[in-house]
This record gives structure tokens, C-alpha cells and sequence, in this order.
């Protein structure tokens, strides 16, 4: 299954991720608030608009943007 030390190493750190998240919310006693698979997108919509167009343009288009209605 896991074979290489960097992908023991990744599931170690996932796992540890795991337990701390685990131990926040019990020490706590707070419900799991799931924030959306678009949370980062929401955080900084610029950052998104840029790497959106500067991956247009590599990918050989010409991109003028124009804000919704």
C-alpha cells in the first residue's frame, strides 16, 4: 500500500491532522462545521480570478473579463 518514505511521511502528517482536529473538537465539545469544498475559494475570490485567467492565457486564450449584471 504505502511504499515510499514520503508517502509514509504524508500519511503520518494526514493522521496527525486528523488527531488534532479530533482532539479540538472534543475538548470543546463543538459540532463538525463543514466549511464547503469552495472555503478557500471564498477566503480571497481575487487570488482565484487571477490564477483563473493567468491558466486561460497558458493554455493559449485571450481572456478579457467583464463583471456580471
Amino acid at each position: 500500500m504505502v511504499s515510499t518514505p514520503g508517502k509514509k511521511r504524508a500519511a503520518v502528517l494526514r493522521a496527525h491532522t486528523l488527531a488534532v482536529d479530533l482532539w479540538y473538537l472534543l475538548a470543546r465539545q463543538t459540532p463538525y462545521a463543514d466549511l464547503g469544498v469552495d472555503a478557500l475559494d471564498r477566503r480571497d475570490p481575487d487570488r482565484v480570478r487571477r490564477h483563473a485567467v493567468k491558466r486561460l492565457e497558458t493554455l493559449g486564450y485571450e481572456v478579457t473579463l467583464t463583471p456580471a449584471s
